[in-house]
C-alpha cells in the first residue's frame, strides 16, 4: 500500500529550480533512501514534504491525502515527523523531559482538565511517561533519562533526537543525514535501529551521504542531480547506474561500494 506520493513536485528560490518534476512513491513499511551529491535538491524535498516549504507546483500525498502546502505542525499531526543534519536539541532539559515535550501533541486533556489536574489528566501523563521510556529503552538511552541532553556524548544527541521523533508516534520517519558526526560502531548501530524502527511499523525515507549505511539498509534507493530524479531501485540497481555514476563522477562516494561489491565476486 502506498504511504507517500509526490506529483510532479516543483520548488524554486527566485531563478533557481531546487526540485524539478519529482515524482516517486514510498509504499508502507519500506526503507527508502534519497541520495544525490552536494546541492541535488535533497534536503529541500524533505523540506516540501514535511511543510517547511510550500511548492511551487505539484502534488504530496500522504495515505491518498492531499498535503500539498500543509504546515509543518499539520504535516505532523497527519504522521509524518523528522529529524534535522543539525542536532537541535535543548541542552537545559534532560533526556527523558525531552520526549515527554515532543509527546505533547499526543494529549487528549483540555485545558481546564489539565489546570484541575484531574485523576484522568494524571493517567494520561504516566501513561505518557512510561511511553517515553520504552522508546529510550528502544535507543538504550533508558540508563541516561536524567542526565540533561546537553551533556550526551554527540553520537547519543543524534540517537536522542531520533527518539525525540519517535514520540510524536510517527507512520512515516524522515531523517536527514543520521549518520552525520558518527564514528563506524556508531553508524553499524544505527543501521540496526533503523531495521528494527522498520520491523515496528514505522516506513522509514532517509537522507544520508554515507552510501555504507544506505546500501546496507534502504530497500529502494531514489537519485537526485540538479533537482532531478534520475534513478530509482534496488541498491545493486543503483550502484551498477551509469546516470548515477556520472552524476557523482569526480566524487568517491560510491568507489567504496564499488570495491566492496568487487572483493565479494573475487571471493
Amino acid at each position: 500500500m502506498t504511504m507517500l506520493r509526490t506529483d510532479h513536485l516543483t520548488q524554486r528560490f527566485g531563478g533557481l529550480i531546487a526540485v524539478n518534476d519529482v515524482s516517486f512513491s514510498i509504499g508502507e513499511h519500506e526503507i527508502v533512501s534519497l541520495i544525490g551529491p552536494n546541492g541535488a535538491g535533497k534536503t529541500t524535498l524533505f523540506n516540501v514534504i514535511a511543510g517547511t516549504y510550500v511548492p511551487a507546483s505539484g502534488r504530496v500525498e500522504f495515505r491518498g491525502d492531499d498535503i500539498t502546502g500543509l504546515s509543518a505542525a499539520a504535516v505532523a499531526n497527519k504522521g509524518i515527523v523528522r529529524t534535522f543534519q543539525i542536532t537541535s536539541l535543548f541542552p537545559g532539559i534532560t533526556v527523558l523531559e525531552s520526549l515527554v515535550i515532543a509527546r505533547h501533541r499526543m494529549l487528549k486533556s483540555s485545558l481546564f482538565q489539565v489546570l484541575l489536574n484531574t485523576p484522568s489528566v494524571r493517567r494520561e501523563e504516566k501513561e505518557n511517561r512510561e511511553r517515553c521510556v520504552e522508546i529510550l529503552g528502544l535507543l538504550g538511552l533508558d540508563k541516561k533519562q536524567d542526565k540533561l541532553s546537553g551533556n550526551l556524548p554527540y553520537g547519543e544527541q543524534r540517537l536522542l533526537e531520533i527518539g525525540i521523533a519517535l514520540a510524536a508516534e510517527p507512520q512515516l520517519l524522515l531523517l536527514d543525514e543520521p549518520a552525520a558526526g558518527l564514528n563506524e560502531t556508531e553508524t553499524r548501530e544505527l543501521m540496526v535501529l533503523i531495521k528494527r524502527l522498520r520491523d515496528a511499523g514505522i516506513t522509514i525515507f532517509l537522507v544520508e551521504h554515507d552510501m555504507s549505511l544506505v546500501m546496507g539498509i534502504s530497500d529502494r534507493i531514489i537519485v537526485l542531480a540538479n533537482g532531478i530524479r534520475i534513478a530509482e531501485g534496488l541498491p545493486a540497481e543503483i550502484r551498477a547506474n551509469p546516470e548515477v555514476i556520472r552524476a557523482y563522477l569526480g566524487n568517491d562516494i560510491l568507489v567504496p561500494c564499488a570495491q566492496e561489491e568487487g572483493k565479494e565476486n573475487d571471493a
